[in-house]
């Protein structure tokens, strides 16, 4: 039998006659802790209100300040994979699940086509539990997510109006992604609260109402 598997150019590095495997959210999370401050560190968790009864009650940080964290994001963003993203999302520390953010952000701006964004925008939706902060919504959830749409054709009047108000977000230059459920289990497993027509925006649930042109750009008008 032909073997047809590839070396992932990510993951691995030759030495001589060596391959090493290459971490890539360990080599994040060591180059983060290169930039720990320590005064940052006493200080961000009353600013993020991380105490008991806080809202962001149980967060940790590190100390490193977000242009630091912007560094890293923009030297390993291409290197990365949405799985190591997801580790990283799951990480104690807020500086990792926000450099993952930022990541997650570059690869949806230089995304080359609309499937490649729609596996970033599955990716962030299945982890909204990671993005529990003021600052990691506002870092990433009107990039990433803007207007977004979950739809399937169980109803006729969306075949007609997607595509409308998807050209009317786009002449206003708003972020819009539709996906449409193809199958049964697409649906079961989506993040979508209504199968047939579920709307959001920058991660919340706007409506369930199929929307005409007319309506969707007056919500629009008013969102932004």
């Amino acid at each position: 039998m032909k073997n047809t598997w590839k070396k992932p150019k990510e993951s691995y590095q030759r030495y001589g006659n060596e391959v090493t495997v290459l971490n890539y959210v360990e080599k994040i999370k060591e180059e983060l802790k290169k930039h720990i401050n320590e005064e940052k560190a006493a200080f961000v968790p009353r600013f993020f209100q991380a105490f008991e009864g806080g809202y962001g009650e149980g967060d940790r940080f590190l100390g490193v300040v977000v242009p630091d964290q912007r560094k890293v994001a923009r030297k390993y963003y291409k290197l990365v994979s949405l799985k190591d993203i997801e580790k990283l999302l799951s990480e104690p520390y807020h500086e990792c699940r926000l450099t993952a953010l930022f990541m997650m952000v570059h690869k949806f701006e230089k995304a080359k086509d609309e499937k490649e964004r729609e596996e970033i925008v599955n990716t962030y939706l299945n982890n909204i539990g990671a993005v529990n902060n003021w600052d990691l919504v506002d870092s990433s959830a009107p990039y990433i997510l803007g207007q977004f749409l979950y739809y399937s054709h169980q109803c006729p009047f969306t075949a007609k109006y997607v595509p409308l108000i998807e050209g009317i977000a786009h002449s206003r230059n708003t972020p819009f992604i539709s996906i449409r459920f193809e199958t049964t289990e697409q649906a079961q497993n989506a993040p979508a609260p209504f199968t047939t027509y579920s709307l959001f925006y920058n991660g919340e649930f706007i409506t369930n109402e199929i929307l005409s042109d007319k309506k969707f750009e007056k919500m629009l008008i008013n969102l932004l």
